[in-house]
């Protein structure tokens, strides 16, 4: 709850993982390559996209992130998004739909 209040939604964890060592590179820097992915995920429940705007979203960000499956109500960040995941979207939102979507929208939006 103190990371809620301080930080923006995008910027606090949704999931943690405990490990019991970090892996590390032949040269002794964390090998973040080796990290296991989380245990859970936050579930939200699906909500199918039922415009021809929210279909075409839906379907670019299932191209960025390569999720099977994004619905209305889902989270870019939740879903794995990061800034850059959030500056590809807005370009290709541009270049596909031929509208803006600033990225600092993406950031402040929550689903």
């Amino acid at each position: 709850d103190t990371l809620g209040k301080q930080l923006p939604e995008y910027m606090v964890p949704s999931t943690f993982t405990f490990m019991e060592v970090f892996p590390r590179t032949i040269n002794g820097k964390l090998d973040t390559e080796s990290f296991p992915e989380p245990d859970a995920v936050r579930i939200t429940q699906y909500v199918a996209p039922e415009t021809a705007i929210h279909v075409q979203l839906c379907e670019l960000v299932q191209q960025v992130l390569g999720c099977p499956k994004v619905g209305i109500l889902c989270s870019f960040f939740e879903l794995g998004g990061a800034s850059i995941d959030a500056i590809r979207l807005s370009g290709l939102v541009r270049s596909q739909l031929g509208c803006k979507l600033p990225v600092k929208t993406i950031f402040e939006s929550k689903t």
